[in-house]
């Protein structure tokens, strides 16, 4: 029975899946928007506003592991998503360029690149140095912590940098 629900469960997520990218299409089309705003804006916000909001339920729970939980989360997942992605991209061009069946060269927009990776340096830094700043100050005295509302000022203000970085 296991398995009948397990091949469901996969159908129902690639069906989601398939509806969600063209939705994605659709709603970029609609309001005029390049492929790549429509590719970094709206399905990078939809893939992980999932992933992002669970962590922030958590912290603003009140429950103390919540709060750590949902930190390492915040922190950990597009830095674990990012660099999975590299190794599986380079993985992919090695394999295949050794199997003939691509060249060895790997073809991007350098600015875009840079672009892209100079925005996430800047903003994993903040939260880096603003979750340092809340577990220093949290060991120094316990009274003293980052209030709440203002991590999640941070992480509205990183949303709207990256929709302002990428209108640009």
């Amino acid at each position: 029975m296991e398995w009948v629900a397990l091949v469901l469960a996969l159908v129902i997520i690639l069906g989601g899946a398939e509806l969600f990218t063209n939705g994605v299409e659709w709603v970029g089309e609609g309001l005029g928007l390049s492929q790549g705003v429509v590719g970094s804006v709206l399905a990078a916000i939809g893939t992980a506003l999932p992933e992002t909001l669970l962590p922030i339920v958590a912290i603003l729970s009140g429950n103390g592991a919540g709060d750590e939980i949902g930190i390492g989360a915040i922190l950990g997942a597009p830095f674990m998503l990012a660099t999975l992605a590299m190794f599986a991209l380079g993985l992919t061009v090695v394999i295949f360029s050794r199997l003939g069946r691509r060249s060895p060269h790997l073809e991007h927009d350098p600015g875009v690149f840079a672009h892209d990776m100079g925005y996430f340096l800047v903003m994993y830094s903040l939260a880096l140095g603003v979750t340092a700043l809340a577990l220093f100050l949290f060991e120094k005295g316990g009274a003293v912590r980052v209030h709440k509302v203002a991590r999640a000022a941070l992480l509205v203000g990183m949303i709207g940098g990256l929709i302002a970085s990428v209108a640009n």
